[in-house]
């Protein structure tokens, strides 16, 4: 079980690695685009975290983290970690998805030249 689960992960990890970076090239050329200064401040804004088990504190692989707003999804790495850079100010919402486990929501609020570092522990169902 834990082979095929194995397997399941690095999967959506190797789908996820090539998300991300097409997710971020993405942003970066859209800030290009922009004629104003926010392209310029946004780029020292983001978030970024990392997701673990709640019970055993174990960092957890290709969890799927979204952030509503943007549209972007990226996927946990082999430490857990994930990150999302050139981001507006403003209020956004995390969705967090993998299988085994709850479904989890959290409010961010990023501020004006501010990168903001979360952990979140996900409950195993």
């Amino acid at each position: 079980m834990k082979k095929i689960l194995n397997i399941l992960l690095l999967g959506i990890l190797i789908t996820g690695f090539n998300v991300y970076a097409t997710g971020d090239k993405y942003n970066k050329d859209k800030d290009k685009d922009k004629k104003d200064n926010t392209s310029t401040a946004s780029a020292s804004m983001g978030i970024h975290g990392q997701v673990l088990d709640a019970i055993t504190g174990e960092v957890l692989v290709g969890v799927a983290v979204k952030l509503e707003e943007t549209k972007n999804t990226v996927y946990t790495d082999f430490e857990g970690k994930f990150r999302f850079n050139s981001i507006k100010p403003g209020n956004y919402k995390l969705y967090l998805e993998m299988i085994s486990y709850r479904k989890e929501i959290q409010n961010i609020k990023i501020e004006f030249n501010n990168k903001q570092s979360i952990k979140i522990q996900l409950i195993k169902i």
